[in-house]
Parts: structure tokens; sequence; C-alpha cells
């Protein structure tokens, strides 16, 4: 959770996740269910942003969840990409970011 100081104490407060996103393909609006990930694309994909979206479980804090982060996001950039391919590079991009530190702060969305 993001902090800030108040006088001598400090005050916690939740990070508003995203309701959006924005890749080389479109604007993807981010849901949270209860799924492990799944991109929809607008079908014929030349249409305005209108049907893309993003669905991500709320378990964001852990590294399977950043991993499936990942690994949507890849999909919202390249549709074209080999499921093979996305779940190679998410898993690599994952275990890097996870030893670099990075871990959500609100694993669910207020």
């Amino acid at each position: 959770m993001a902090s800030r100081r108040k006088g001598n104490r400090k005050v916690s407060r939740r990070r508003k996740m995203p309701s959006s996103a924005t890749f080389t393909t479109g604007r993807y609006q981010i849901i949270f269910e209860r799924i492990d990930g799944l991109t929809t694309f607008p079908d014929p994909p030349n249409k305005p942003s209108r049907g893309r979206s993003i669905s991500l479980a709320a378990d964001l804090g852990t590294r399977r969840g950043l991993e499936a982060v990942v690994h949507e996001a890849l999909h919202a950039e390249d549709n074209h990409a080999t499921e093979a391919k996305v779940e190679r590079a998410a898993r690599n991009i994952a275990r890097f970011l996870w030893r670099l530190g990075f871990r959500c702060e609100s694993s669910t969305k207020p």
C-alpha cells in the first residue's frame, strides 16, 4: 500500500487500480474477476476500441499474478504472437521483474 505521513504518524492509502490501458493495438478496458487472464479483441480487428478488454484475477501481488499481467499485456501488444511465444516471454519477463522487486501494492480493486 502507498503511504504518506500526517504529522508523526504514517497514513496508508490504497492505490487505485487502472480501468484501462493503451497498447499499440488500441485501448483496452481492464476487468478484475476470478480468472487467470483473458485478452479479447474486436471482430473485425480494425474496429475502434470497442470490445477490447483484459480480464485479470485479483491475486496481482503474487508472482503468478505478475506473470498473468505480463502475459495478457503481451497478447494486447501483439495479437498475432503464438501462445507458446507469449508464455515463454511472460515467464521470463515476470521472473526478471520479480527478482528486481516489482510487486503490486494492492491485490484487489478498491
